[in-house]
């Protein structure tokens, strides 16, 4: 399911304590991720693929991932940060890239009269509020944030993955 703080499944809190049990066996010689997810956030993910990167350097057991249905965005993150990725012809794999969404609730509220106040230390700190209309500014800015995450997103799989991927990539 999507990678999200909360999730019983998919949440740095709930695979962390997994990995490590994992990781602390003797016995295991590997660790299996078996993914299948859209993706989630990506500070959920960083959580889990820093761990995964400190534990597999502090005990030499190999990572793979198996990706199912799909290994997108987030849950693509994760798996570039494994020695191996495994997925089927019909796997959604990739993603990479970031997004960034908002609702625009202003013309709701001026239909019923609703006034709705923001109160915010700087020009665009409530920029995503559903309630008052976008700004050009805010607009700009919120593509700029975008833009910057899926160039990092990118550069990372390109560095990670680089004796993989296709000439052109």
């Amino acid at each position: 399911g999507p990678i999200e703080e909360g999730s019983q499944t998919a949440s740095a809190n709930a695979v962390i304590p997994a990995l490590t049990a994992a990781f602390n066996k003797p016995n295991v010689k590997a660790i299996v991720l078996a993914i299948d997810s859209p993706g989630g956030k990506p500070g959920e993910s960083e959580r889990i693929y820093n761990f995964i990167d400190a534990k597999r350097k502090e005990t030499n057991k190999p990572v793979v991932a198996v990706i199912g249905n799909t290994g997108a965005s987030a849950a693509y993150m994760i798996a570039v940060h494994t020695d191996k990725i495994y997925a089927g012809k019909y796997s959604v794999v990739g993603s990479i890239g970031a997004i960034l969404t908002s609702w625009d609730f202003h013309k709701i509220a001026e239909r019923f009269d609703v006034k709705h106040k923001v109160y915010a230390s700087g020009a665009l700190k409530g920029m995503l509020d559903p309630w008052t209309p976008s700004s050009p500014e805010a607009e700009a800015k919120a593509q700029d944030i975008v833009n910057n995450m899926g160039k990092v997103f990118a550069k990372e799989v390109a560095q990670l993955r680089k004796s993989t991927l296709a000439a052109g990539v």
